[in-house]
């Protein structure tokens, strides 16, 4: 009976792993990936399929922030995803953890190896906390069984934990997310540095902002050997002239001017939207998720005032938020077609190398409904 379960076991991991096999093979061709940027969703089996039917086999995953106390005046790790909240997970993961620049500008330059021994064991409580969640999914939650007594509980256990261990050394890269500046760029280089020593067995990784990558001369080169370059956030939400803060076409040309930059890069493209709220032309919050189509479609609670604003009817509360009549909507986003043309001058003027990881920012169905799959794959193919 016992050597029946341990067969039956490995013929149920096999097909329960269907999305997590399939993509060792597809990442190599494909290279597709996401941002599971929301620190209170996981993935879900329904995602699962969406992810699987665009052929992405790789997630970046929020792993926390850190940022600056001003109250006890030091720095703090904030958790970001939960791995419970995950019923399904990536074969190819990797690790970002967000540092603001403000915690940059309040420490001195030899706090940045005591720094880099906060991020890193941040990292590697939150790298086996993951690691163990994939472990269980597809070890035991994944598995189903006539009758449990049947069940060989100590080879279930092993299989899980060596897929644990499987997927931590996997998926052992940690990218840094830092906005920083000139005056903090040796500051925030040298912690990278620190990161390279400590966490020896991990590829340390360093996202590159538009202004980054144009006035690289200026901004410097994190000393890493791969970068994520992010394609979005061109201007600032807050101000209520800020036609889209989140891309447009003229604005990508006006950043990637050229070919130079001295590294190696992954691409991240913007898919999502929101909506800026202004009060007595103030800013008043950022609304996220938010659709076009949604605003759209309830003219009585938005009167559309032209195609990206929008003039609140009613008081009333939304999710989290509390509308005041007269209040204004901004949408801003990016729409497919845009969307098209910022991915083919991308990789006109980038020159993406094979290797490269081609990611969308951030993974939302209301996203990529209203993107369309159909437009994602085209996106995604500009890349092949």
């Amino acid at each position: 009976m016992r050597t029946l379960t341990i067969i039956k076991f490995s013929l149920l991991f096999v097909l329960f792993s269907a999305f997590t096999l399939k993509s060792c093979k597809q990442t190599e061709r494909s290279k597709r990936s996401v941002f599971l940027w929301k620190t209170n969703e996981g993935l879900k089996e329904s995602d699962q399929k969406t992810l699987e039917s665009l052929e992405i086999t790789h997630t970046y995953i929020r792993f926390g922030d850190i940022e600056w106390n001003p109250v006890f005046q030091r720095s703090e790790p904030i958790e970001g995803a939960d791995s419970w909240d995950f019923d399904a997970m990536s074969y190819y993961s990797t690790a970002v953890i967000f540092i603001t620049n403000e915690v940059l500008q309040n420490l001195e330059f030899p706090d940045m190896k005591d720094m880099a021994n906060k991020v890193a064991a941040f990292y590697n409580d939150r790298q086996d906390e993951f690691a163990s969640r994939y472990g269980r999914i597809y070890g035991y939650e994944k598995l189903e069984y006539e009758n449990y007594r049947d069940v060989d509980w100590d080879a279930v256990k092993l299989k899980s934990d060596s897929l644990k261990d499987d997927w931590s050394l996997r998926n052992n890269r940690l990218l840094i997310d830092c906005d920083w500046s000139e005056s903090t760029k040796d500051k925030y280089f040298s912690l990278l540095k620190e990161l390279k020593i400590i966490l020896r067995k991990t590829e340390i990784q360093s996202t590159i902002r538009l202004w980054q990558y144009r006035d690289y001369k200026l901004a410097g080169i994190p000393p890493v050997k791969r970068g994520l370059l992010m394609c979005y956030s061109t201007g600032d939400p807050k101000d209520i002239n800020t036609e889209n803060a989140i891309v447009d076409y003229a604005s990508i040309q006006e950043y990637i001017t050229h070919s130079r930059y001295p590294m190696k890069l992954d691409i991240a493209l913007p898919v999502y939207s929101w909506g800026t709220l202004f009060r007595n032309r103030e800013f008043a919050g950022i609304i996220s998720p938010l659709s076009i189509n949604y605003l759209e479609e309830n003219p009585a609670l938005f009167e559309k005032k032209d195609s990206i604003n929008f003039i609140i009817q009613t008081d009333t509360v939304l999710g989290n938020t509390y509308y005041r009549f007269g209040d204004v909507l901004h949408y801003q986003g990016v729409n497919a077609e845009e969307l098209i043309n910022i991915a083919k001058w991308v990789k006109k003027m980038v020159k993406p190398d094979k290797a490269a990881i081609i990611s969308l920012f951030s993974y939302d169905p209301l996203y990529f409904n209203q993107i369309g799959h159909e437009n994602i794959r085209k996106v995604f193919h500009i890349f092949n």
